[in-house]
């Protein structure tokens, strides 16, 4: 990522060796209690990895933060469970097996992105 920044900077987009891949992609976010108002702060989260490995998604954390060894709530958007496959069904079936592994007091999410319903 850093070297297609570099490239843009310097003007070099042109030459940058990018590959589009052919996929789709769900992530659903998953929330602390009280989002989008005052949300609750220092709840442990915990991931359990075999579940989220199985799944094939990945989390990206944004209101997280380390506490010690623990990782606990920060923010009100906590953090998103992504997954990529060739077809849409099946990157929203990963993306929530991924949002399955993942546990914390108060967590929210929205079942329905990745579906029609949700694009309205």
């Amino acid at each position: 990522m850093a070297e297609l920044c570099a490239a843009i900077l310097d003007g070099s987009l042109a030459s940058f060796p990018l590959e589009w891949k052919t996929a789709h992609c769900c992530a659903p976010v998953a929330v602390a209690d009280g989002y989008p108002g005052s949300y609750r702060k220092g709840d442990p989260i915990s991931v359990d990895t075999a579940a989220l490995e199985r799944s094939g998604a990945e989390i990206f954390f944004a209101g997280a933060a380390l506490d010690g060894d623990a990782l606990r709530t920060n923010g009100g958007r906590v953090l998103a469970v992504s997954a990529v496959a060739a077809d849409a069904d099946e990157a929203r079936r990963r993306a929530y097996a991924g949002m399955d592994a993942v546990r914390f007091a108060g967590m929210g999410y929205r079942k329905d992105i990745g579906t029609e319903t949700a694009a309205r």
